[in-house]
């Protein structure tokens, strides 16, 4: 999966208009009238962003990449999980291969 033709993927191969905006981990953005997206930092050592999208009284997570604390559950995670309706979350090692 990650090498050619299926990685790195060029821009040009996206039929949508791609437009990149920057931002600070843990700005409010709204790309859309009524849409709300939160970020939140994750603990990865080369660091990582998740996110929480809002619209319509729903909310959906997308929180990848990113490995837990010995001590118990990352709080910045915790904070943009709380009451989430649908929730992606990266699930690639075991308790135990991890």
């Amino acid at each position: 999966m990650m090498m050619a033709p299926l990685f790195p993927v060029p821009l040009e191969i996206f039929q949508a208009d791609v437009e990149y905006k920057d931002f600070t981990v843990g700005d409010l953005l709204e790309p859309h009238p009524g849409v709300t997206v939160r970020s939140g930092k994750l603990n990865h050592p080369n660091q990582a962003t998740g996110y929480r999208v809002e619209y319509g009284g729903r909310s959906i997570c997308y929180i990848t990449d990113t490995e837990h604390p010995d001590y118990g559950r990352y709080p910045n995670i915790l904070e943009l999980l709380q009451g989430a309706d649908l929730v992606f979350y990266d699930s690639m090692y075991t308790d135990g291969t991890y």
